[in-house]
């Protein structure tokens, strides 16, 4: 990784635990500074120290809440890559009350959600947020925030998951949107469980049905385009990077059903994404972004985005990082504990030697003095320096 950039990856992995691969091996490979995993099917419950601490990575973890081995997504930074503050969910419902490291900007209260509504939908462990301190080619420091997202599917045989999938969308934009409006750039990376235009799948089939399902009706106004004879930004206040880079590259495919193996014959649609705002693609800030159909491992292969740019790193992980979870942290406590220990210990050992030398150097009143009269003095000067 060049010091100048910022490398980003998003991938699916379909199960954190089923890899035979050590995660760090994984992480490292990737050559990423901030690492999104969608997918995870991890509970707290299972998750240990070679998941949650690994060298060289801080990490922020969402579960369902609903489903155990359902959905969940992680995000991993390297050390240099410290995020000034995290926090889990789209809503602020998940945040402690108390907490002051979240990334907040939750957008206007929205009539259309209950509470419950709104719980539900960050119920199922569907997105982190990491806040980054950033520094561009012109030496200007701002903050970029990363949404790690897994979108819900919506489930033919039920009706009220695509209503799901719908709200979840919804609640994700005004979220995006609040964070974009406090000063802040914005990435949504993840698996968006939906192939935008027809060109994004292997088999679009009647395409005036195909680009009037409500999910992709739904992207059309989300997302910005480049029209017009000043060539600007209109529509929507995100830009779906690969096709601003890649725009009539076909057969790029980010997810296989593994049944058929069509990952063998491209067989595929693009279902992962990294949605940036305009000001960053705008101003050649993000300079690349591009699939990595070359790596397995998961029905879903992984996405990166580059950006011209240094993330200066906090000097301390927020506290909703894994790292100070109890399970993990009360090993660190016990460590402290024990130096503690050693510390009292060598105290307690200084204390006794310093008290035998006293009661020496009261000992050496009772010699007598040679002859030339030094004896006693020699010999006080000689426990002195045991002192």
């Amino acid at each position: 990784m060049a010091s100048n950039t910022i490398n980003i990856v998003s991938w699916n992995i379909n199960g954190l635990r089923a890899t035979k691969t050590p995660l760090k091996s994984i992480l490292d490979t990737l050559e990423a500074d901030i690492i999104c995993l969608q997918e995870t099917k991890t509970t707290r419950d299972n998750i240990d120290e070679t998941l949650a601490n690994i060298d060289g990575y801080n990490s922020y973890f969402s579960f369902s809440r609903k489903r155990s081995g359902y959905s969940g997504v992680v995000t991993y930074c390297r050390n240099c890559a410290i995020p000034e503050t995290a926090e889990e969910g789209l809503t602020g419902l998940l945040s402690p009350d108390a907490s002051t490291d979240v990334v907040g900007h939750y957008g206007e209260p929205c009539d259309d959600f209950t509470t419950d509504r709104l719980l539900s939908l960050d119920g199922e462990g569907r997105a982190i947020l990491t806040k980054h301190v950033i520094r561009t080619e012109a030496e200007e420091t701002a903050h970029l925030t990363v949404i790690n997202v897994y979108c819900p599917r919506a489930d033919p045989e039920k009706p009220e998951r695509l209503e799901f999938k719908l709200d979840f969308y919804r609640v994700l934009q005004m979220r995006a949107e609040a964070i974009l409006a406090s000063g802040s750039h914005v990435l949504i990376v993840g698996d968006i469980n939906v192939s935008h235009k027809p060109i994004d799948h292997c088999d679009p089939d009647n395409e005036e049905i195909f680009c009037n399902t409500p999910s992709r009706i739904f992207f059309d106004q989300f997302l910005a385009s480049k029209a017009g004879d000043n060539n600007e930004f209109g529509g929507g206040k995100f830009v779906d990077t690969f096709r601003y880079f890649h725009p009539t590259r076909t057969e790029a495919f980010t997810c296989w059903r593994t049944d058929t193996r069509a990952r063998q014959t491209n067989y595929g649609t693009r279902l992962d994404y990294i949605f940036s705002n305009t000001e960053l693609v705008d101003r050649s800030v993000l300079t690349d972004s591009d699939i990595l159909s070359q790596i397995g491992g998961s029905d879903h292969c992984p996405v990166k985005a580059v950006l011209n740019c240094v993330i200066i790193s906090t000097k301390k992980c927020p506290s909703f990082c894994t790292k100070y979870w109890p399970e993990f942290a009360g090993r660190q406590t016990k460590l402290i504990s024990y130096l503690n220990f050693e510390k009292n210990e060598n105290k307690n050992v200084e204390n006794e030697s310093k008290t035998r030398t006293e009661e020496r150097l009261k000992n050496t009143e009772s010699i007598p003095k040679g002859e030339d009269g030094n004896l006693s003095t020699n010999l006080v000067k000689k426990t002195k320096k045991f002192i």
